[in-house]
Formats: C-alpha cells, structure tokens, sequence
C-alpha cells in the first residue's frame, strides 16, 4: 500500500511540473525615447519567468544592474540615481495569462493582467500578449506594458529628460521552456 502512494505521490507531482513552462533567459526591453533617432532602450537578457500552464499564472523577476544600454554612459546614472538598484535590485511581475491555454498552436492574443512591482511600488499592469506554441513545444510570449515613471518614483535624470517621453513601453519576450 505504502509503495502504490508513493508511486501516486510521483507521478502526481511529475504531472503538476509537466504543467510548468520557464526561462532564465527572457528578453525585456524598455523604450523611453520620444524620437527615433535618438532612440534610449535597454536590454535584459536574463529575465527569469515561470508560467503555470494549467491555470495562467505568471511570475517574472528582473536584475536591475542587468541591463545593458545602447548609451554605455547611460549605465551607471540608471542604476545610480534613476532605479537605485542598491536598494531595489530588482522589479518583479505576478499575474494571470486570461483563458490561457497550453495547446494554442499558432499566435493567438491574451490578455494579462498582475501587479508590477518597480522600487518596491506595486501597481496594477495590464496589456495584451501574443502566444504561440513551437514544434519543440517552448511557448513563446510577447508582451508590451505602459508605464508612467512618476507612477514608481522613477526620476528621469536632467541630462536626458528633454529625450524621454512621459511613458516607457516594456517590451518582454520569452521563449518558455517546458519543466
């Protein structure tokens, strides 16, 4: 009898995984340029991301200090002075991907809806995704949040205040990976 547990117990706990999509390696981008050609965007290449497909949810957390501008000087006002990531090193996001389903095939729209964590301000963020499923089964996710900077403290530095706009679009995209 203790075997027939155990062995339910295991694959229980196999199925509820086999439910889990991640990445370590997620894309974020932020766009705060008010013209193209003097464009102001960052990069993150290790945004780390878990979906749980059977109900939807989603967490993602990202290093501040991991990102990396096409303006190296840039670098070390934003962490400095901008996100002060010595004490906030890091942004997070907890939601829900709306009526997901895992065997969606090609692009299909959803929406997403959570709580953006920037400075240790919460705020509610919600936009619509594009989600498509690969032949290697990875989920590939597109996003694109809104956000004010006032809404998180976030005060745009003198030196290029005239460059950024009064939004910054987040841009992520994850290739998520089957646990």
């Amino acid at each position: 009898m203790k075997k027939i547990v155990l062995i339910l117990c295991f694959i229980t706990s196999f199925q509820a995984l086999a439910q889990q999509y991640y990445t370590r390696t997620g894309v974020t981008e932020l766009m705060a340029s008010v013209n193209l050609y003097d464009s102001i965007k960052i990069y993150n290449w290790s945004t780390s991301v878990v979906l749980d497909a059977k109900n939807g949810d989603l967490s993602a957390i990202i290093f501040v200090k991991a990102f990396q501008f096409n303006r190296v000087i840039l670098e070390s006002s934003f962490n400095d002075e901008v996100m002060e990531s010595d004490i906030y090193p890091k942004a997070t996001f907890k939601g829900k991907i709306h009526d997901f389903d895992p065997e969606i095939g090609t692009r299909k729209e959803f929406k997403i809806s959570g709580e953006l964590t920037i400075k240790g301000i919460q705020k509610k963020a919600e936009t619509t995704s594009f989600i498509s499923k690969k032949k290697n089964g990875e989920l590939w996710l597109m996003a694109t949040f809104t956000m004010n900077p006032k809404d998180f403290n976030i005060k745009i530095p003198d030196l290029v205040k005239d460059r950024v706009g009064r939004f910054i679009d987040l841009t992520v995209y994850f290739k998520l990976k089957k646990k």
